[in-house]
């Protein structure tokens, strides 16, 4: 069963991912979606879907008390659900939700809620809302599955020895490996799992269970830390995106930054400076939850005129620094015959990125 959830009182600037990130300790997020508009009373409303859930009404009571950047969110099933987790847009009328009002969601622009991505097509008649939370609306195959060997489980071997992590930021992950060594932490190894998550492993089992415990030290690097499970994480990825287009007296960081918040999370805020040689454009790094290259136009509205802009994606696929430093250690111990040493091993409040969430 994946039910759907109507939830209001959403804090202003909060965004898809701040809500799921929000709820996710409660099950496995299908996606989650905040409308443009607002409620009748004049607040932020959005929805968000569960996967695989077998006990509705305990769900609906775990959910009842979760507050999201000081707002106790209002939390109900979606009314207009079929059988709850079939949930359709009216036949012929594209673009509208509960009631007729408009959802937010621009299907002749591929536009989710300010969330842009290409690769999107108008939305198919009696397409499910879940197909829209999680950008599947184009021509689709549903019977389209894979099925893996149930005993299938990678990166098994030496698990009692490896953990799953959510680094704090950009400079935090580009630099992991060099600050971990560099606050006696040694002797670790670093996988990159894409977004901000990594795979870390240690010298032995004791060692990661004693630097899990110490949180005052992990947490200067992670917003999260846990024993590695096998366990799922949500898909996310770092974008580049080249921003053109904006008019010199317009250009600024806070701008840019502006924009760059449109299409993902801004984790790479803009460098630009007046004295640049070229301000014809700005690069960022943004944080988004989709596979399709971030590309779109935009227009500036400033006084009583509009500027269109250009958001274009980057091509070539990025990786952390932190591996071109396991590349060269791996060669000067190759050449050396260094073998590194295991010192000892130092250990947060655990942080997340965005709102604070709490349950009352």
């Amino acid at each position: 069963m994946c039910p759907n959830f109507f939830v209001s009182n959403i804090p202003q600037g909060c965004r898809p991912w701040d809500l799921a990130n929000a709820l996710r300790d409660f099950g496995e997020i299908a996606g989650a979606f905040i409308a443009k508009k607002k409620d009748k009373n004049g607040r932020t409303f959005g929805f968000v879907s569960f996967k695989d859930v077998r006990d509705l009404e305990a769900l609906k009571n775990s959910l009842s008390k979760v507050k999201l950047g000081g707002n106790k969110l209002d939390i109900n099933v979606a009314r207009y659900a079929k059988e709850n987790g079939h949930l359709r847009l009216a036949e012929g009328k594209s673009g509208k939700g509960v009631a007729g009002k408009k959802t937010g969601i621009d299907h002749s622009k591929g536009q989710m809620g300010g969330y842009n991505v290409t690769g999107s097509r108008p939305v198919n008649q009696g397409a499910s809302f879940l197909d829209v939370l999680t950008n599947k609306t184009h021509a689709e195959k549903e019977d389209d599955v894979l099925v893996l060997d149930p005993a299938t489980f990678s990166l098994a071997e030496d698990s009692e020895r490896r953990a799953i992590g959510r680094v704090l930021g950009f400079q935090e992950l580009n630099a992991l490996k060099s600050s971990l060594s560099g606050a006696g932490i040694g002797g670790v190894s670093v996988q990159y799992l894409g977004g901000l998550y990594v795979l870390i492993t240690m010298i032995s089992g004791e060692g990661l269970a004693s630097f899990l415990n110490d949180k005052d030290s992990w947490s200067r690097w992670f917003s999260m830390l846990q024993p590695w499970l096998g366990q799922a994480i949500p898909f996310e990825r770092l974008a580049w995106i080249n921003i053109r287009g904006v008019p010199p007296h317009l250009v600024s960081r806070d701008v840019f930054d502006q924009i760059g918040s449109r299409y993902g999370k801004v984790i790479q805020p803009s460098r630009f400076l007046e004295s640049d040689g070229d301000i014809s454009s700005d690069r960022l790094g943004i944080l988004v939850d989709s596979g399709n290259s971030v590309n779109g136009i935009l227009n500036l509205k400033w006084q009583d005129k509009k500027f269109k802009i250009w958001i274009i994606e980057e091509n070539e696929q990025w990786f952390p620094d932190f591996l071109d430093e396991d590349e060269d250690s791996l060669a000067a111990s190759s050449e050396l015959g260094d073998v590194p040493e295991s010192p000892a091993i130092g250990g947060g409040i655990d942080k997340e990125d965005g709102f604070p969430v709490s349950l009352m």
